[in-house]
């Protein structure tokens, strides 16, 4: 038998379809959805304005304390003073600056203690709520005037004389007053602007402390 011929063109084409659309087309894969990571809050550290005011809260309390520390009154003989230091006689020294006053004392008397005389009493509140004065010193200036406590007990009032009679005083200052009775020995001073120099070794001293420092030394 003779084999049935077949065209080369149909060969061509039949080749054709089976490398270009015979196959079935494949569905294109689905990316899986991309779950993003969650991250948990972080919790936001102070700001350097928020610790810069913490900080100068706690500094302005610490200040706070220090300054409010009540002065003290130092009677002694002086040993020594130099350019930062004074030194007593029984050992005890105090800081010297910049700060430091200075004050000659004359001695006053009783008689000296009259209405509009601006003075500082140093005493100690009685039951009945009276001053009784230990120390009196006249200023030369006078002032508004103040009261605050001191170590040991007693008060510091700065005030001018309302009236007086004999041993009794009536005082005022800006905001109170005070009734003062004069104790037996009162020491009385007026006081006039000094310097360093008055400052010798063998003088009797009464040295206001504050803080370890002179805030002023009284040459009596």
């Amino acid at each position: 038998m003779r084999r049935a011929l077949i065209p080369a063109s149909l060969l061509l084409i039949a080749t054709f379809a089976v490398a270009c659309g015979a196959a079935t087309p494949t569905a294109a894969p689905t990316a899986a959805p991309t779950v993003m990571p969650t991250t948990a809050p972080v919790a936001q550290a102070a700001t350097p304005a928020v610790r810069a005011s913490a900080s100068a809260s706690a500094s302005a309390s610490a200040s706070a304390s220090v300054a409010a520390a009540p002065p003290s009154f130092v009677d002694g003989t002086i040993q020594s003073l130099t350019a930062d230091k004074v030194t007593l006689a029984d050992g005890q020294s105090f800081a010297v600056t910049a700060r430091t006053g200075y004050v000659k004392q004359a001695v006053a008397q009783p008689s000296d203690l009259v209405p509009g005389v601006y003075v500082g009493i140093k005493g100690k509140r009685q039951n009945d709520g009276t001053l009784l004065a230990n120390v009196i010193d006249i200023f030369g200036q006078k002032g508004a005037g103040n009261q605050f406590p001191l170590l040991g007990g007693d008060l510091m009032t700065n005030a001018t004389i309302d009236s007086a009679d004999g041993t009794k005083l009536a005082v005022s200052f800006t905001g109170g007053g005070a009734n003062v009775t004069l104790a037996p020995g009162v020491q009385i001073y007026r006081d006039q602007t000094g310097a360093a120099t008055d400052v010798m070794a063998g003088s009797m001293v009464t040295i206001v402390v504050s803080n370890g420092a002179a805030g002023a030394i009284r040459v009596h």
